[in-house]
């Protein structure tokens, strides 16, 4: 369905949004965070912006789970 990322090219932030909601995109086993992260606080403009990334990544999920039965239900109803 989608073509398949490295993670190593990935930024950090993406790489974690990917494992948790989309292992699917991803081309080999997760690797592991970038050794030159910094240890921050996050703003709250941040905060949000990764919360809004979250819920577009669930919806994507969920449309594409939607989509698919859709496609079943269609197969399946010239088969009643």
């Amino acid at each position: 369905m989608t073509d398949k990322i490295d993670p190593a090219t990935l930024s950090g932030t993406e790489l974690l949004l990917r494992e948790k909601y989309a292992k699917d995109t991803l081309a080999t086993s997760p690797s592991e965070p970038p050794v030159d992260a910094v240890d921050e606080e996050a703003s709250e403009e941040d905060v949000n912006a990764f919360k809004a990334a979250l819920e577009l990544l669930a919806a994507r999920d969920r449309a594409a789970k939607m989509i698919e039965m859709a496609k079943q239900a269609h197969k399946n109803k010239g088969k009643q």
